[in-house]
């Protein structure tokens, strides 16, 4: 018989900068735009072990070998912009819309000891831009009820995608 263990760490901290801003040109509309740098994540530290350890049945010995291995990279995600409005209805009702963009596609990795060309060509060739359409409203019926509804629309982050549904 025998056993593994495998272990995989991954630490790091990142910053980005989310900006936003809401105008309202009259009573019963506002209109906002958000926008939301890529996030940098400056040393990610993977640290990888595994341990694999054999036992004979007949009690005639053992093996044990261990691998570690321990990686650092910088990794960019994806920028997002965002749009949106809102019509509000004598203060007891108001429908809204948003529209996000997420450009995945975008998204980077870096090394000084590997150059990441083909898993970044990767990402480039394999995600795109994902569009994301949010709807929805909500109503005062009485002082203590409300009635809320809206509906969510997210393409895929995928290039090219195939629908094999026959």
């Amino acid at each position: 018989s025998y056993d593994i263990n495998e272990n995989l760490r991954v630490r790091t901290t990142g910053v980005n900068l989310k900006l936003g801003v809401i105008y309202q040109p009259a009573e019963f509309i506002r209109i906002g735009a958000a926008f939301h740098t890529p996030s940098y994540f400056g040393r990610v530290r993977n640290t990888y072990t595994r341990t694999m350890a054999s036992h004979y049945p007949d009690g005639n010995g053992s093996g044990t070998f261990e691998n570690n291995y321990s990686f650092n990279y910088t990794l960019h995600t994806p920028l997002k912009a965002i749009g949106s409005v809102a019509f509000l209805i004598k203060k007891r009702a108001f429908v809204s819309a948003e529209y996000e963009f997420t450009g995945y596609g975008m998204a980077r990795m870096n090394s000084n000891d590997y150059s990441f060309d083909d898993e970044n060509q990767a990402i480039q060739d394999k995600y795109g831009a994902c569009h994301t359409v949010r709807v929805g409203g909500e109503v005062y019926v009485t002082n203590f009820f409300l009635l809320r509804a809206g509906y969510n629309f997210k393409s895929s982050a995928y290039r090219n995608m195939v629908n094999n549904n026959n």
